[in-house]
């Protein structure tokens, strides 16, 4: 009766037998091997035989055949020759999959050491905290803008309850020039070379936004007019492009301290984008780092049904051996009782006075 078991990593089968089929063949095999080899000695005995002087192998011969026999019987139904090689097999692959994880483990680390050598020349850590703020101030500033638009289209609708919707589109044309005009006057003031140049920019800026906003207040008292001449009278294109101005200035103060230059974001994504990559190989190395750990284990595990049945054929075959030995002792012990002569057999007329050994295999272990 068999049991199939599958190895881990490779996938190799291994078969192996029930120890009572080893065991009942061993004892079968022998007692059949003892039972004859006790009517041999007793036929020898009436004949007076084996004499003193003859070499007994000759007469037990047979029987190391038989036990030779059985040893190989018991080796080939283990599969000892198969599971030997499947064992070394399977270790070379384990030994080849250690090696590949170690190759990655020196790779990632070279790669880990070489990612933080460069996220330390970039050290962006400063500037990815002004991307933080900016991002909290920017909304502030939009808020505050759009707190413009309607503060204005509100002045007009008390003045006028007529175009709400001309009145939105000017207010927010306000807002909207505001906002990327201030983002273009911080802009050009940082790329300004020198002190001089830095205020011909502020300065040209100023006078650009002023003019927009002049520009919109004007199409705004135009369209007062048409609604209502004596409204548009007790109004002023001054005050409401000063309005604007003033918001104008606070989004270009809060810029000019915030915004991240396109330099600082460029740097802040190459710089999260090494460390994203950092990150990455990072992970790989403690999963390969992991695994290789787990390896021995799992070496253990896959060789182990593998190393049993090795270690199981070595107990088969010296338990062979020792029944070969005691059916030799009975042989000459039965043999020696049922003579009549006073011919007492021993050990010693066999050559070189011991027993010719079975055969031997060898069991390579120690490498699984």
């Amino acid at each position: 009766m068999k049991n199939q078991t599958q190895t881990t990593l490779t996938a190799l089968p291994t078969v192996g037998y029930h120890r009572s089929d080893c065991e009942n063949l061993i004892a079968e095999v022998s007692q059949r091997v003892k039972n004859t080899a006790l009517e041999k000695a007793e036929s020898l005995a009436e004949a007076k035989q084996p004499a003193p002087n003859v070499d007994l192998h000759t007469y037990t011969s047979w029987i190391t055949a038989e036990m030779n026999s059985l040893k190989s019987k018991i080796l080939g139904l283990l599969n000892i020759e198969g599971i030997t090689s499947k064992g070394a097999s399977l270790l070379a692959r384990f030994e080849k999959r250690e090696a590949e994880l170690r190759d990655v483990l020196q790779e990632s680390g070279s790669k880990i050491r070489e990612q933080k050598k460069e996220l330390a020349k970039i050290n962006a850590e400063g500037i990815l905290e002004e991307i933080k703020r900016w991002r909290v101030v920017l909304p502030i500033i939009v808020l505050l803008l759009l707190c413009e638009g309607v503060s204005l289209e509100s002045a007009m609708g008390a003045l006028s309850s007529k175009g709400i919707i001309a009145r939105s589109v000017i207010a927010l044309a306000v807002c909207i020039a505001t906002f990327f005009v201030a983002k273009m006057h911080v802009i050009q003031a940082r790329a300004a070379r020198s002190t001089f140049s830095r205020v011909l920019v502020h300065l040209g800026m100023f006078t650009l936004a002023f003019g927009i906003f002049f520009a919109l207040s004007t199409m705004r008292m135009s369209y007062l007019e048409r609604m209502d001449t004596e409204l548009a009278e007790r109004s002023s294109t001054i005050v409401f492009t000063l309005v604007s101005a003033v918001f104008y200035l606070g989004c270009v103060f809060a810029k000019s301290i915030y915004m991240p230059s396109s330099d600082d974001r460029k740097q802040a994504t190459t710089y999260l984008s090494k460390k994203k990559a950092l990150s990455v190989i990072e992970k790989e190395y403690e999963t390969t780092k992991t695994e290789l750990a787990s390896m021995p284990k799992e070496r253990e595990q896959a060789l182990y049904e593998i190393y049993s049945i090795i270690k199981m054929a070595e107990k088969y075959a010296i338990q062979v051996d020792h029944a070969y030995e005691s059916i030799i002792g009975e042989f000459l012990l039965h043999n020696t009782l049922r003579r009549h002569d006073g011919v007492v057999l021993s050990l010693n007329q066999y050559k070189g006075g011991i027993v010719p050994p079975l055969h031997e295999f060898t069991f390579k272990t120690g490498h699984l």
